[in-house]
């Protein structure tokens, strides 16, 4: 399932089988809140199967399917945090949770995988960004 997943294609064996050490597996149904605005959190997900919307303040930003990655920035923060967005599931979804410390014990090798991952998609996010604001300026918008 992994290997099949954008965010783990830089990732070797010995970091594949670490990443299924370090994480917890879970279920949730369609109209499940997979994590809630404000609600304390620890770690990151990445959605294995389904799809789920993100909002804050119940405007929904954004729909996230199979292969994303959600929480992230909580890795970054010491102990908990309140999350900024609630994730519901619009479908049924498998989704792997890592646990900041979880992360932070694995090896150097592993952390650089999830490193390059994270940056990946935040480059990804400032393309997508810079578009919109291109499109937004341009003259025939105007």
């Amino acid at each position: 399932t992994l290997r099949l997943l954008p965010f783990f294609s830089a990732f070797g064996d010995v970091e594949i089988w670490e990443t299924l050490r370090i994480s917890e597996w879970h279920r949730r149904p369609a109209g499940a809140n997979v994590v809630r605005e404000g609600d304390a959190g620890d770690g990151f997900f990445i959605l294995a199967a389904g799809e789920v919307f993100v909002s804050r303040a119940g405007v929904v930003l954004d729909t996230l399917m199979r292969g994303h990655c959600f929480g992230k920035i909580l890795y970054f923060e010491e102990g908990s945090t309140p999350r900024t967005t609630t994730i519901l599931a619009t479908t049924n979804v498998v989704l792997m949770e890592i646990k900041a410390r979880a992360l932070l014990r694995a090896s150097p090798a592993c952390q650089v995988q999830y490193y390059q991952s994270f940056l990946r998609i935040l480059m990804k996010r400032i393309e997508r960004f810079e578009q919109h604001l291109v499109a937004d300026t341009s003259p025939e918008r105007h």
